[in-house]
């Protein structure tokens, strides 16, 4: 098994996952994953490219090729320099069989289809694991008998992130599970048996396999779909500003709130205060988990909409962003700030520390005026107690405090409106993508939405940035 490769070269190096994971280029959690046996990414694809790459490089660089070569000798794989990525792969599927670990098989791009004969083939492999006909198969998803025919054939593939594709996985996996066939649909995507037994992984396995999805890629797709489907009218659908906002709120003279609804309050209060007051600056940062702000859908519509509001009306945002976590979540996160962003008013940090596990800390600060804090034990949050504070020294030393995040971080992202001196750049354009043109420099990843708002995203961060390189080296 993969895993069991991976863990045996890494054992044998001496180097730890993490210490390959920032060779490769993404968070170490994909390692632990792999090593693990929850993922087990097809060879193809651009997570063992960089996973190879990256052991290929640590190697180079701590000059431990040689130890490298010696290992891979004894297993009578090609040692010569022009060989050493292939031996590598050879090595950790050797276990898979030849189509798995086949030059010819391609890694998706889903800007893209995959190969119709690939799609076609998994497709009859699990119907006729649960014995499902192609009639059958259209009824449940409702669709013409002719499609799944067409599938079937290889004459054609849905598209993808489509409702037919979607539909298709839901359904087939649920005739897996009524007809008891976890096992065997193990053993069919050559993955450890005892995913058989976690229904979520074995539903993450199974979408993988069906149409070969990478889901960094897919979380990049995403996150472009988002820039270029934005438009001011998409905002029209929330409530008005006036007709939310609670004006006694900003007269509360609370200084203590309590839980998560205590935050919500605080936060409530807070937004109103900067709007009304028109304070020209606004800092945010907070390493809770966010289910206080997106666990209530009628709180996170009204938050949207106080922060839109705010940011409209000229205030100035900092914001710094965790994000300690897999590219996917990462983006995710990302992806739900765009109509801020959109504003041209934020300016979004990361830490370049770690947070702790032990506390939890809050610190929204409009300065010199107001300010929420906290901090309290991680899982504490529905007893946690906030602090409004608007005493001048108080808010002093929250400045200070604030300012050493700032220092030890870097810029997740730039901003750039229609009224800024737009660098001149050439871009790559998408035809699926009609919206937006994105170029990838060395240090930077920058998207132009080319209709209303014209508004330019640059990216720093290098995971980011390494997966907008990994999705177009493979278009």
């Amino acid at each position: 098994m993969l895993k069991d490769r991976l863990n045996e070269i890494l054992s044998y190096l001496e180097v730890s996952g993490k210490s390959i994971a920032s060779y490769s280029g993404f968070d170490a959690s994909v390692i632990s994953r792999i090593r693990s046996g929850k993922r087990v990414p097809q060879s193809s694809s651009s997570t063992t490219s960089k996973l190879i790459n990256g052991i290929l490089v640590w190697a180079v660089e701590t000059n431990k090729t040689d130890k490298l070569k010696f290992f891979l000798k004894e297993r009578k794989l090609a040692i010569s320099d022009d060989k050493l990525i292939s031996s590598i792969k050879s090595f950790l599927y050797s276990d898979y069989p030849e189509q798995f670990i086949s030059e010819e098989s391609k890694n998706l791009h889903l800007l893209k289809n995959p190969n119709n004969s690939q799609f076609s083939k998994k497709l009859t492999n699990i119907m006729e694991l649960t014995n499902t006909s192609s009639i059958k198969l259209s009824r449940l998803i409702n669709v013409d008998p002719s499609y799944i025919s067409r599938f079937k054939n290889g004459k054609r593939v849905p598209k993808t992130e489509s409702k037919i594709l979607d539909d298709i996985v839901s359904v087939l996996f649920d005739r897996v599970i009524q007809k008891s066939k976890e096992l065997e649909l193990t053993e069919l995507l050559n993955i450890s048996p005892d995913i058989s037994y976690n229904t979520d992984m074995l539903y993450t396995c199974f979408k993988n396999y069906l149409f070969d999805f990478d889901e960094d890629t897919l979380s990049v797709l995403k996150l472009l779909k988002t820039i270029d489907a934005f438009s001011i009218t998409s905002l029209s659908t929330l409530p008005k500003y006036s007709d939310i906002i609670d004006k006694p709120s900003t007269e509360e003279c609370n200084t203590t709130y309590y839980g998560i609804e205590g935050l919500r309050r605080a936060s409530e209060r807070f937004l109103i205060s900067c709007i009304e007051n028109k304070y020209p600056e606004l800092w945010l940062y907070s390493d809770e988990d966010m289910t206080w702000m997106t666990g209530d859908s009628s709180f996170t519509q009204k938050w949207v909409v106080l922060m839109i509001e705010l940011l409209q009306r000229g205030t100035k945002v900092k914001i710094i962003h965790n994000i300690e976590r897999m590219l996917p979540e990462m983006i995710d996160g990302i992806r739900s700030w765009i109509p801020l962003y959109m504003t041209g008013n934020i300016t979004p940090y990361y830490s370049l520390k770690e947070r702790g596990e032990r506390f939890a800390h809050t610190l929204f600060l409009a300065p010199g005026k107001e300010s929420i804090t906290a901090c309290h034990a991680k899982g504490n949050e529905a007893n946690g107690l906030y602090n409004y504070c608007t005493v001048p020294s108080s808010l002093a030393y929250y400045e200070k405090s604030f300012e050493v995040l700032i220092n030890n971080s870097e810029p997740l992202a730039k901003i750039i409106t229609e009224n800024s001196n737009n660098p001149s750049i050439k871009l790559i354009e998408e035809e699926s993508l009609p919206n937006i043109s994105i170029a990838i420099g060395p240090k930077s990843v920058y998207i132009k939405k080319m209709n209303t708002p014209e508004v330019s995203i640059v990216f720093f961060h290098p995971l980011i940035r390494n997966a907008f390189r990994s999705f177009f080296d493979d278009y």
